[in-house]
């Protein structure tokens, strides 16, 4: 799995601020979120490295927004859990849900930039082979795990600044899954998910 550590993004974020919005989900998935925008200039960003570990804005995934003063003060979605993003964990996320739709309300507490990506285990994969492959050295051409890997990413919130809040629209289906983060820690450049910022988790069925 490939983890966006260009120096360019590192500089982005030092002038910028990161309000989220919708995370990175694999090809055919659909990633929503809710946000309270203010006023202001905007760049919509991907910083998804792609084959050639080039960031997916460097081939044109980068666009301007411009965000007005509300006429009317809207009001925050009804969430049913709530989701602390903290050096280095999730704090509060449900070890089990129902399937079906739900609203996650996403705090970023740390002193970091954080994420929460959703990823959807394979069939026959658990979750401590994932977590084992994750954390091994990049893979070569003969390794039984080179390839795709074993899971789908299938929702979640893009990196946020500390104090930024964000609602994570959902469907779940039934399954085993597990949130990450992947963005570097400031420190040591390790991914985040290193340092503890991987849990894992049961989508059961039946409605939520």
């Amino acid at each position: 799995m490939k983890i966006a550590q260009h120096e360019d993004v590192g500089a982005l974020f030092s002038v910028s601020t990161s309000v989220g919005g919708p995370g990175s989900v694999d090809q055919g998935q659909k990633s929503t979120a809710i946000l309270n925008l203010t006023p202001g200039q905007y760049v919509v960003i991907c910083i998804v490295p792609g084959a050639d570990d080039m960031p997916h804005y460097k081939m044109g995934m980068l666009a301007p927004l411009t965000v007005s003063q509300a006429t009317q003060e809207g009001k925050p979605p009804a969430a049913s859990v709530t989701v602390d993003l903290v050096d280095f964990s999730f704090t509060n996320l449900p070890r089990q849900v129902k399937a079906g739709k739900h609203v996650w309300k996403v705090v970023d507490t740390g002193k970091q930039l954080h994420e929460i990506i959703l990823n959807r285990i394979a069939p026959g994969m658990s979750f401590a082979q994932i977590e084992k492959i994750l954390t091994a050295a990049p893979p070569d051409s003969t390794s039984p795990h080179a390839g795709p890997p074993p899971f789908v990413g299938m929702a979640g919130i893009a990196p946020l600044n500390p104090g930024e809040t964000n609602w994570a629209v959902l469907d779940l289906k039934p399954g085993d899954y597990f949130a990450i983060c992947f963005v570097p820690d400031i420190k040591t450049g390790k991914p985040h998910f290193e340092l503890g910022m991987i849990m894992p988790f049961t989508v059961k069925p039946g409605k939520a």
